[in-house]
């Protein structure tokens, strides 16, 4: 069975229906009448435009994890998210979930029983390749070899990043990558980028995967523990 995601990037106006089933993300019936809706933002997030479009759409069902819904969606059904971001471990009673509504989506799919996904609307590659910067922080910047998964995410699509930096990057993360240590360093990285584009053009780091880093960290490690030396050098 094909099922089509729909997500509310440009690219969901590229989106033809011919007859599939659909799940769409929050108003997206001011683009496509979807079959199925998610959303996991509480009833205030949405402006008054956005919300008035989610109340007058008919899906078979609306689905989310806040119950704030039940009182204004008829077709309203509670769904568990996982414990834990990006957890596929209990995939089959619970949801699991990311930062956007377009991954719970994803997942109602393949529990609906597709075989093929087709997805719509979400442009974050396309955002983050055309934007002339992408600005990056880490929720802990004193951890060796720790920072944000998006700088991959980033790097892989060709971003052109500034990235907050964590003790280890320089060795971990390609050249093109500026890294920022204060507020002053960002303007100033930022200001050299723009005006005299000092870095290298966007470039796609398709090497610059989980598994390639989980690869790298482990040659370290193991490094380490047979030779008590050289831990931070790679082959």
């Amino acid at each position: 069975m094909i099922i089509s995601v729909l997500g509310l990037g440009e690219s969901v106006n590229e989106f033809i229906n011919n007859g599939s089933t659909t799940i769409g993300v929050n108003d997206i019936w001011k683009h496509h009448k979807a079959d199925y809706v998610v959303c996991v933002d509480r009833i205030n997030a949405f402006t008054v435009n956005r919300l008035s479009t989610i109340l007058k759409s008919k899906p078979k069902k609306f689905l989310t994890h806040l119950e704030e819904w039940k009182r204004i969606m008829p077709t309203f059904e509670l769904i568990e998210l996982s414990k834990g971001r990006g957890n596929l471990n209990d995939i089959d009673n619970t949801f699991a979930y990311s930062n956007n509504s377009v991954f719970v989506a994803v997942v109602l799919a393949y529990k609906l029983g597709a075989t093929e996904i087709n997805i719509y609307g979400a442009d974050f590659n396309k955002m983050i390749a055309q934007s002339k910067v992408v600005l990056g922080f880490n929720v802990n910047a004193h951890c060796w070899g720790y920072w944000s998964n998006r700088v991959g995410k980033v790097l892989t699509v060709g971003g052109l990043l500034v990235q907050q930096y964590a003790p280890g990057m320089e060795l971990l993360l390609p050249d093109c990558v500026s890294l920022f240590r204060n507020p002053q360093d960002l303007t100033t990285k930022i200001k050299n980028i723009l005006e005299k584009s000092i870095y290298c053009p966007h470039k796609k780091h398709e090497e610059f995967t989980s598994n390639q880093r989980c690869y790298d960290l482990y040659f370290l490690i193991t490094n380490y523990l047979k030779e008590g030396k050289l831990w931070n050098k790679l082959p």
